[in-house]
């Protein structure tokens, strides 16, 4: 059966993981089909109320969603971690706790930094991958962001004018269709999430880092990530440059690459529909 619950509605979980923190995540969609359960790894400075509703519920049409707070985020308990390796066994302490035999992964921006890593330190487990938004590690203009980036990710608060700007084109209808983005993030009235702290949001930013730290010798890495895997981006990527797209999907050995036209960084959140029609097309292989 489908669940009542979509990403509006459903309810905040936790689970106690054996590294002792308390994860905060939630699960919704389709649970009675043959369907592989969807697990979704967030971008920068994140929370379970950072998933575009229109896009979660989508793929959840067709399968089991399960989205999470890492350890220290928001609503977890812990300390964030401050690099890629650590969050990946932090996601793994989670789907252990949930008892998680096998699964598909979807990571967007870091979170796809923290599903590759895990699709290497659990082969077994990962049936499919998507990597979206997201690069090697080692990968093209991935140590630090661009000025214009890197000034609005350090701020205490980013606004939706500022969310635009690195989420988004620069062309009124990319813009447009970002800001009816903003408008669906804001439709959970009750049972938030609790917020992104700064501390998180510095160790987050020194992960990235580390992970882009220019080493062409890591993209040999990749070849190791056998399992069938969806690249996408938006051509216009200014915060993980589009270029690292294309660096996976010809070094990865089973990839196919989907570039989303006039879109940058959220272009799955400016095309939810077609991007969750994309993925599920994909898993349901």
């Amino acid at each position: 059966m489908t669940t009542k619950d979509g990403q509006l509605t459903a309810p905040n979980l936790t689970i106690e993981a054996t590294n002792g923190v308390r994860y905060a995540y939630r699960r919704f969609g389709k649970t009675d089909s043959a369907a592989t359960p969807l697990v979704c790894f967030v971008h920068y400075r994140a929370n379970l109320d950072n998933w575009d509703p229109a896009l979660v519920d989508a793929l959840a049409a067709e399968r089991e969603v399960i989205l999470m707070d890492n350890v220290g985020v928001a609503g977890s308990s812990g300390k964030t971690p401050d690099t890629v390796a650590e969050m990946a066994h932090g996601a793994i302490a989670f789907v252990d706790a949930l008892k998680l035999a096998r699964f598909d992964l979807l990571g967007f921006s870091l979170g796809g930094f923290v599903a590759q890593e895990f699709a290497l330190m659990r082969p077994h487990q990962v049936r499919r991958l998507v990597l979206a938004g997201t690069g090697p590690q080692g990968g093209e203009g991935m140590h630090m962001y661009v000025p214009a980036v890197l000034e609005i990710a350090l701020r205490e608060t980013i606004d939706a004018e500022a969310m635009l700007t690195i989420f988004f084109e620069k062309s009124e209808s990319s813009r447009a269709k970002g800001r009816e983005f903003i408008q669906r993030l804001r439709l959970r009235q009750s049972n938030r999430d609790v917020p992104v702290t700064m501390e998180t949001a510095n160790a987050h930013i020194t992960a990235i880092s580390t992970w882009g730290i220019p080493d062409a010798s890591k993209l040999s890495r990749l070849a190791a990530i056998k399992q069938p895997t969806l690249v996408a981006n938006g051509d216009n990527d200014i915060m993980v440059p589009t270029a690292n797209s294309y660096l996976m999907a010809r070094h990865l050995p089973n990839a196919q690459l989907r570039i989303y036209p006039d879109a940058g960084h959220a272009f799955l959140f400016q095309y939810p529909q077609e991007f969750a029609a994309d993925v599920n097309r994909f898993l349901g292989r």
